[in-house]
């Protein structure tokens, strides 16, 4: 009712304007602006001038259903409750009158019983950002929501597996702040160097510090069963694409790793190769590998190398 006084003076007073009239089917809505393998970008302009705190001075608070895995955000605009879902873009799931026994407290029995809870966002692999914005002429409460809950399956899978190979060709990375007691938790239970050495490298894609800076010494007799690992740990932090992949290759490689070892190396090329190929890959198998990944990297320099190979077909020769 409000948006609708709200554009009525507008018209009246500012003159006709297709902007407001357009804003007024563009506010109080969630949209899905932006998606991508790492993440999913929601964002929504909410009219403010008529916003309540939804508790004590809260504008606005988030709930979850575990059971159709939706988050949503509650506000309490005018003499209403209205619970609007961020995983469903333009769904008003629940609205609640507001009265003088309807407060907080009954709305989110309310919710209750409809399977949303309060949450915390980082628990289940969500980030977000509010600001005040004039949004087309109205005064606006922005959210914007970050959505990892896939990504973060993966890491937190390649964590508790003590295995960096599965996270090998995944492309983005997860906020230190959804992953980070997670992976410092599993940390604290790595009883073994292999283990150790696939949290370091897992720990490495995020851009974590790793919550130890030594190994752990081993027990007096396993110290002598202990090997010389520089071979290991050149191949693993320092060699380029191609002497990881000669190695690898090599029979060399097939005595001296262990399984773990192996797979974490193998981790490290797939990450080398990518790069390898934006710079020297040739267009044949930029072309193969986008089919397989679709990076949009390798698209760009596809794009790139197929304008010089026209170039050079126009240029006299």
């Amino acid at each position: 009712m409000l948006k609708i006084v709200l554009l009525a003076f507008t018209l009246l007073f500012g003159g006709c304007s297709f902007e407001s009239l357009s804003a007024l089917n563009e506010v109080d809505k969630v949209q899905l602006v932006k998606r991508n393998a790492s993440m999913k970008l929601y964002r929504a302009y909410f009219v403010r001038t008529d916003l309540k705190p939804v508790r004590k001075h809260q504008k606005y608070l988030f709930f979850y259903n575990a059971r159709k895995e939706e988050l949503a955000i509650l506000l309490h605009p005018g003499w209403r409750y209205k619970l609007y879902s961020i995983t469903r873009p333009h769904k008003v799931i629940v609205t609640i009158n507001a009265g003088k026994r309807t407060g907080y407290r009954h709305v989110s029995r309310v919710l209750a019983r409809k399977g949303y809870h309060r949450v915390s966002l980082s628990r289940i692999g969500f980030t977000s950002r509010t600001a005040l914005r004039r949004y087309k002429g109205f005064k606006t409460l922005m959210v914007e929501v970050r959505d990892y809950r896939h990504l973060l399956h993966i890491y937190r899978k390649a964590i508790r597996n003590y295995d960096a190979s599965l996270i090998g060709s995944v492309r983005g990375r997860v906020p230190g702040s959804l992953i980070s007691p997670y992976l410092h938790r599993y940390e604290k239970k790595a009883d073994t160097a292999e283990r150790r050495e696939q949290l370091q490298i897992i720990s490495s894609r995020l851009k974590i510090g790793s919550s130890y800076t030594d190994t752990p010494p081993l027990p007096e007799e396993r110290r002598a069963e202990k090997r010389d690992d520089t071979t290991y740990r050149y191949y693993r932090d320092k060699a380029s694409y191609e002497e990881l992949n000669s190695y690898l290759s090599g029979q060399e490689s097939k005595y001296a790793l262990s399984y773990k070892e192996r797979k974490a190396l193998q981790a490290r090329r797939n990450i080398l190769k990518r790069e390898w190929l934006l710079q020297h890959g040739s267009l044949e198998e930029l072309i193969s590998a986008y089919k397989s990944n679709g990076d949009p990297r390798y698209k760009a320099r596809i794009m790139v190398l197929m304008k010089k190979a026209q170039e050079s077909e126009k240029s006299p020769r």
